[in-house]
């Protein structure tokens, strides 16, 4: 008789339409990631059976020690979100700082987390507080105000933000060029062949038209009567407004998939009456770990948070602090991930 093959992380992965990543992470117990995304790793594995090899977990916390270097200094996340708690209530810049937070442990650094916008902390003592702190690299995810005060000459800096707000730094960011590609094949692949693209167009000037433009690429080679311009939405509208324009163009040019970036149009759709995805497909161009109801691009987020501290890191061994004369971009590719706004392909 043929013995049961073993549930491997793989297979609780795709259960779960996680990565592999992250079912290690719960099953450790990582308290960053969210409940919504333990619980269905947690089920997943009760469904499949899944139990641990303790031989191999044994053997790979083993190795996992040995990787860790010894102190070498420490890096600081510079949280510029709204409120303290910014990083948790976001999955995507949850997922990001534990990208950073696990990077910097595994190649000897401290993380100290500062809140851009605490009442104590003004801009012009930033920079005293980051040096009397033994800070000597910046790891950033947005812009803010303070950062217009502060002298980077004296720090090895990264962020994983393409904005024209910041300064020119090394950047760690999503291939978003190649998440369309991805995208679009796998879209293709499900038989859709009216693929349209709809952005806000605050999004498409802060990703300096990426998106769009190899939406573009794919457009220009269909026969003109396949052919969708992409719907850019104008910024200052109410959400009924916009709502409307959605519909309209739906009606025009009658897309049966849409690649997108906003998940409040899985409601928009149900607005018009439009049935997801038996009328029209929706994939997220930036599918985060809780957008659990979206098919589309996983961007990675924990990698592009490694990705920034590498770069931090590599400046320090060089010595190049500052701003740089140039800007290098490490983009990380994504991967599509199944999702019920898009039909399977065997549907």
């Amino acid at each position: 008789m043929t013995e049961k093959r073993r549930s491997t992380l793989r297979d609780v992965a795709a259960r779960a339409g996680v990565s592999r990543t992250t079912v290690t992470r719960v099953l450790r117990g990582d308290r960053y990631v969210s409940d919504s995304v333990r619980a269905r790793v947690e089920q997943a594995a009760r469904e499949l059976g899944y139990e641990r090899n303790p031989a191999v977990s044994t053997v790979m916390s083993h190795i996992r020690r040995q990787r860790v270097a010894g102190y070498r200094g420490k890096l600081a996340w510079l949280n510029a979100t709204p409120d303290r708690d910014g990083v948790n209530r976001w999955s995507w810049l949850r997922a990001l700082h534990a990208g950073v937070t696990d990077r910097c442990g595994q190649v000897g650094y401290l993380l100290e987390n500062i809140w851009l916008n605490d009442p104590s902390l003004e801009a012009v003592t930033l920079d005293r507080v980051l040096k009397a702190r033994g800070i000597q690299g910046l790891v950033l995810h947005g812009w803010h105000a303070h950062l217009d005060a502060l002298d980077l000459s004296g720090f090895a800096c990264a962020t994983t933000a393409i904005s024209g707000a910041l300064p020119h730094l090394h950047v760690a960011g999503p291939d978003l060029v190649e998440g369309v590609h991805v995208a679009w094949g796998a879209l293709a692949q499900r038989g859709y062949q009216r693929i349209g693209l709809v952005l806000h167009e605050k999004h498409d000037s802060g990703t300096h038209s990426a998106e769009r433009g190899a939406y573009l690429v794919h457009s220009h080679d269909l026969p003109a009567r396949r052919r969708i311009p992409p719907l850019m939405l104008p910024a200052g509208h109410s959400p009924e407004d916009l709502i409307q324009i959605f519909g309209k163009w739906i009606e025009h040019y009658k897309p049966d998939a849409v690649l997108c970036c906003d998940e409040n149009m899985t409601a928009w759709a149900r607005e018009l009456g439009i049935s997801v995805p038996k009328d029209l497909a929706l994939a997220h161009l930036a599918r985060h770990p809780h957008l659990t109801e979206w098919a589309g691009i996983d961007q990675r987020e924990e990698q592009i948070g490694a990705a920034a501290v590498d770069l931090v890191v590599g400046q320090l061994a060089r010595g190049d602090l500052g701003i740089p004369p140039f800007q290098k971009e490490v983009l990380i590719k994504g991967q599509w991930v199944d999702g019920p706004t898009v039909a399977s392909p065997s549907a």
